[in-house]
């Protein structure tokens, strides 16, 4: 690992911000970190200050990681990012490996997976931490990735909301039935029950942005 290293660390929980900025300090992993909240504050901090590596929770507000990744790779497709997450479902990795996404970490690892993980990226390779390499061997049958249309991402945001059927058909300028069929072939797609796990599932892989509601 190169003798000096710039680290930003985005994720809008204080508490397991700072917590990873401390263990990067104090086991003398990064040389300089930076901090960020949300999606927004990472790409305005990449702007100002030479970054060598982004570690990115996918949930964030404003600007989810799968976003924030998504426009830092358009602007530089060598840039190194770590995915940080609380989910370790292979749709997720799928997407993130799409855009570029190198590193892939749970917020349940140890530290010193984190470590490896950004070691392995730094010297331009990729790692999967063990719990979600798991997953994805257990569920190598079923693959897709976050490719889903502007229509079905409103869909979503707008059932998490609690819009109706009609209130939803009437958002997005389309058919009551045309809204149920997508809806419909969302729940099969992604083999859940109903709705809300329809939602859940969104909310999980950080597709959702922050509403207010209606």
């Amino acid at each position: 690992m190169p003798a000096r290293i710039t680290i930003l660390v985005a994720d809008d929980h204080a508490l397991v911000r700072k917590g990873i900025i401390t263990f990067l300090k104090i086991t003398k992993v990064a040389s300089k970190v930076y901090e960020a909240s949300n999606g927004v504050e990472v790409i305005n901090l990449a702007k100002k200050c030479p970054i060598d590596l982004f570690l990115l929770d996918i949930s964030m507000p404003e600007l989810n990681g799968y976003e924030t990744a998504k426009i830092l790779l358009e602007q530089d497709e060598n840039t190194r990012i770590i995915a940080n997450t609380m989910f370790d479902g292979h749709a997720l990795v799928n997407g993130l490996v799409q855009l570029g996404v190198k590193g892939f970490v749970t917020k349940g690892d140890d530290p010193e997976i984190l470590v490896k993980a950004i070691q392995a990226v730094m010297k331009g390779r990729s790692y999967i931490c063990p719990k979600m390499r798991e997953y994805i061997d257990a569920k190598k049958e079923v693959s897709f990735g976050l490719d889903f249309s502007e229509t079905e991402l409103r869909l979503v945001e707008l059932l998490s909301q609690g819009y109706s059927s009609e209130s939803i058909a009437e958002e997005l300028a389309i058919s009551v039935r045309t809204a149920e069929t997508y809806r419909h072939r969302l729940i099969k797609r992604l083999n859940v029950s109903n709705s809300i796990e329809l939602v859940e599932y969104f909310h999980r892989n950080g597709l959702l942005k922050v509403s207010s509601g209606k």
